[in-house]
């Protein structure tokens, strides 16, 4: 039988735990994002949840991509009233490390008004 180091097992066990956690039937890959896809109700429920800044209210959902790290990131793709693009990005940790939090929200693209 062949003993798996700590860091194998430990990305081999956040994996595991993330497929779980987002529902996805294929699992994720560490290192970079997937592709942005349509929001699940969990991950709705997880922007609403930590949607305590100004910045976000009033932000729609427009997409979701998701990256393996020691927890999750996820990237939320959003459109604020006025038509500007934002992107928020919102840390889980993994169990009993802490409470998911806000790492960045930033506009990716202003509106432009139609000339006349």
């Amino acid at each position: 039988m062949k003993l798996l180091s700590f860091p194998t097992l430990a990305a081999a066990v956040a994996l595991t735990m993330t497929t779980a956690l987002t529902g996805c039937k294929t699992p994720a890959m560490t290192g970079g994002y997937d592709k942005a896809k349509r929001p699940t109700t969990e991950e709705i429920r997880l922007f609403s949840k930590v949607a305590t800044n100004d910045r976000m209210q009033g932000l729609k959902i427009k997409k979701v991509a998701r990256q393996v790290v020691a927890g999750m990131n996820y990237k939320y793709l959003c459109v604020d009233a006025d038509g500007n693009d934002a992107e928020v990005v919102i840390y889980v940790p993994l169990p009993d490390q802490g409470e998911p939090s806000v790492v960045s929200i930033t506009a990716t693209k202003k509106a432009t008004k139609p000339q006349r």
